[in-house]
């Protein structure tokens, strides 16, 4: 006989069950994470940062499943440097972002992929300097080194990474001047091709659009401008206006990511701690060719469960 303990802890944060992948849209603003229902637009709450220095500024937004934690840039043109948040809130600062080849002004936008960040900076000045244009391409790879990867040219007399997402397909950046200039440009890059100066190619143009960030979720683009959700296949739609009144925010979205959801986990028979959001979740134990039996008398393979507690079956 075999006694198979669940903890299930009932929490204000998403499962850490690596056994699915049902991701869900989250978005920055105002200093917290909200998980984003693309179809209605209505948001929940998924954690508070915290320990966030007084004046802070973060912009754009990533999550590194390996590390279970968000990733932010920190006063994107003032000394900028990452801030991880741990799925507790907790906010920690890195070092700034220096590198021994340049110094590094400004940095606009960040992206997660192979678990190496990229990210866009200015290496030639930054807004004291009236340079507010971010041409150049890094990384931090997996050894903690930054890596100079490449500065686009376009036709525009500024090139600039406003927005940018690194993918298996490759590079994806926006760069956008706002309505006096009135423009919205969208390019692609090899990552596999890459050189010192780069010319991406233009895949679409629009009227400006104050986009703040963007991901791949469900197999879209998906980007976030102020408080409404779009997509793009062969341009830019509108999917749906952001409803924030449960934090009562007047502020604007900074980051958009895709984050693991609370999953129907499959437990196995390894000692378990699952953790969701305030949902029922069902424990399915699946052992081959037996029968089961739960503390409180039920004898089906799975169990539905909403409260914390400790769960075993024999």
């Amino acid at each position: 006989m075999k006694t198979k303990s669940i903890l299930f802890l009932l929490l204000t944060l998403c499962c850490h069950s690596v056994l699915s992948q049902n991701y869900e849209l989250v978005g920055l603003i105002d200093n917290k994470i909200l998980k984003i229902d693309p179809k209605t637009g209505k948001t929940t709450l998924l954690l508070e940062i915290r320990n966030l220095p007084n004046g802070t500024d973060l912009r754009d937004l990533v999550y590194q499943n390996s590390k279970q934690e968000f990733y932010t840039i920190a006063n994107p043109s003032n000394n900028p440097y990452l801030g991880k948040i741990s799925l507790t809130g907790e906010f920690e600062a890195s070092e700034p972002l220096e590198a021994e080849f340049a110094t590094i002004f400004t940095v606009e936008a960040i992206s997660l992929y192979n678990d190496e960040i990229y990210f866009s900076a200015s290496l030639n000045g930054g807004r004291n300097d009236n340079d507010f244009y971010s041409e150049s391409l890094l990384k931090i790879n997996k050894e903690s080194e930054l890596e100079f990867l490449t500065e686009i040219n376009t036709e525009k007399p500024y090139p600039d990474i406003d927005v940018l997402n690194v993918t298996d397909d490759g590079i994806f950046i926006f760069d956008g001047a706002p309505p006096n200039q009135n423009f919205l440009e969208f390019y692609e890059l090899d990552l596999d091709n890459l050189n010192t100066s780069s010319y991406p190619q233009k895949i679409y143009s629009a009227s400006y659009i104050p986009l703040a960030d963007f991901c791949f979720y469900e197999s879209q683009l998906h980007f976030i401008a102020e408080k409404s959700l779009y997509t793009f296949t062969n341009s830019i739609q509108k999917v749906v206006e952001i409803n924030t009144e449960e934090i009562n925010s007047e502020r604007n979205f900074v980051g958009l990511t895709q984050f693991p959801g609370c999953p129907l986990p499959t437990a196995n028979l390894e000692n378990e701690i699952l953790v969701c959001n305030e949902e029922s979740i069902t424990l399915d134990v699946e052992y081959p060719n037996s029968t089961y039996l739960w503390s409180d008398g039920s004898t089906n393979s799975t169990k539905n469960v909403n409260e914390s507690g400790i769960y075993e079956v024999e």
